[in-house]
C-alpha cells in the first residue's frame, strides 16, 4: 500500500533562519548586478573620451599635414577648441619638431608633430 503524505509537515510554512538567507541572497545578488552595471556605465564613458580625443588628434594632424604653417585661430574654429599653445622642442636644418597643446572642454590633449 502507499503511503500518503501528511498535510501537517506542509503547513507549518518557512522558517525566519530560511527567509533571512533567501533575502541575503536576493540582495547580495541585486548588489553584484548594481555593480556591473556602474562599471559598464564607467567604462563606455572612458572609451567615449577617448574615442573624442583620437578624432580630435586624427583631425588635428590632417590639417597640419595638409598646411604645416596653418594658423591657430583657423585651427580653433574648425575643431572647436578653447586654447592652443605650441612649442618648438628641436630644429634640425629645415625640419622643426613641434610640441602643441591644445584645451578642449573637459581635457588636454598634446600632440608632437614635424614641420
Amino acid at each position: 500500500m502507499e503511503r500518503q503524505l501528511s498535510y501537517k509537515h506542509f503547513k507549518q510554512g518557512f522558517s525566519l533562519l530560511e527567509v533571512v538567507i533567501s533575502l541575503l541572497i536576493v540582495s547580495i545578488t541585486f548588489l553584484a548586478y548594481s555593480q556591473l552595471i556602474d562599471q559598464n556605465l564607467k567604462a563606455q564613458d572612458l572609451k567615449q573620451a577617448f574615442v573624442e580625443e583620437s578624432n580630435l588628434k586624427a583631425n588635428l594632424l590632417t590639417l597640419y599635414v595638409i598646411d604645416p604653417d596653418v594658423d591657430d585661430y583657423i585651427v580653433q574654429g574648425m575643431l572647436n577648441v578653447d586654447d592652443i599653445e605650441q612649442t618648438q622642442l628641436s630644429r634640425y636644418q629645415n625640419v622643426r619638431e613641434i610640441e602643441i597643446k591644445i584645451e578642449h572642454p573637459g581635457s588636454e590633449t598634446t600632440l608632437i608633430i614635424y614641420k
